[in-house]
C-alpha cells in the first residue's frame, strides 16, 4: 500500500491518511472474518501488517509539517 496524501483536522485535533485502495478490504475486515470463522491469523502476516503501521507512523513523525502541527504551532498545509 502506498501513502498518498493527508488532512489534518485542526478542530478535533485528527489526522487523516489516505492510502491506496485495497482491494481485499481492510485490517478490520480480516479480524471480523477470523473471528467468525474461529479462524487465526498467520504470525508472517501479523509481522508484515505492524512493520507497515510503524513505517506509516515513522513517515507521519519524520515530517517537518506535522511536527510542528504536535508542537502546537500554526501553519498552513
Amino acid at each position: 500500500m502506498q501513502y498518498l496524501q493527508h488532512f489534518i483536522d485542526k478542530k478535533n485535533l485528527k489526522i487523516y491518511i489516505v492510502m491506496e485502495y485495497c482491494q481485499n478490504g481492510d485490517l478490520q475486515q480480516i479480524i471480523r472474518k477470523c473471528i467468525k470463522q474461529e479462524d487465526s491469523i498467520n504470525e508472517d502476516f501479523i509481522w508484515k501488517i505492524f512493520a507497515q503501521i510503524v513505517s506509516g507512523l515513522n513517515y507521519c513523525h519524520r515530517r517537518t509539517d506535522l511536527t510542528q502541527i504536535n508542537r502546537g504551532e500554526e501553519k498552513q498545509l
